[in-house]
């Protein structure tokens, strides 16, 4: 299916007569751009954070999970849900912070209009 279709594009072409994309400015005003710029720096910059803050959380937990091993009676079945369950929640609680900032940077720009105990909630 895939190869009939991928022979069919080898025999189209591109008009001509295409003319090229706009530019941004064309069509937005430049204040309007350079907001959205700040909106989405502000993001990728939270979300490098929260990267890093969560590889180092979950580099601890690997560290001190074998304790955990160690301790349990639950033979290696219940081990290994207590363990995961565990992971769970710390993933959770370590990016809560980081989903807090982010819902109040959407509200801050329009992005979003539910309230933060809809929001905790909702998911």
């Amino acid at each position: 299916m895939l190869t009939a279709a991928s022979l069919f594009l080898l025999h189209t072409s591109v008009p001509d007569d295409l003319s090229k994309a706009s530019p941004p400015t064309a069509i937005f005003d430049q204040k309007l751009l350079h907001r959205a710029e700040h909106y989405e720096r502000f993001l990728d910059v939270l979300w490098v954070l929260s990267t890093l803050t969560l590889l180092a959380v979950l580099a601890v937990y690997a560290r001190r999970g074998v304790a955990y091993v160690r301790e349990s009676s639950a033979g290696p079945i219940g081990t290994g849900m207590l363990l995961g369950m565990l992971g769970l929640g710390i993933v959770w609680l370590v990016e809560l912070p980081f989903r807090l900032v982010a819902h109040w940077w959407d509200r801050r720009y329009g992005a979003d209009e539910i309230g933060y105990v809809a929001w905790l909630f909702g998911d």
